[in-house]
């Protein structure tokens, strides 16, 4: 489970914020998290895989990705 800070950190790019990311029964842990339209769109813009942990997108088209990814469009069709 991944809960969603309020805005982002000071000093972070525009598309990069951090969540609460559940590590044990008591325990959260900061993460970093990139959001990007498509997926891919993370290796287009350059970003450092060692400075984040995890991807939110729309569609995930970046099947070799290193790091785990949060597809939103298939999110949506389960919930309707």
């Amino acid at each position: 489970m991944i809960v969603f800070d309020k805005g982002r950190m000071a000093g972070s790019p525009g598309d990069r914020g951090t969540g609460q990311c559940r590590a044990g029964l008591d325990r959260w842990q900061r993460v970093w998290i990139e959001f990007e339209y498509e997926s891919r769109n993370f290796l287009k813009h350059f970003h450092d895989a060692s400075k984040a942990d995890i991807i939110v997108c729309w569609t995930h088209n970046w099947p070799e990705c290193p790091l785990p990814v949060i597809e939103l469009k298939e999110l949506v069709k389960r919930l309707g």
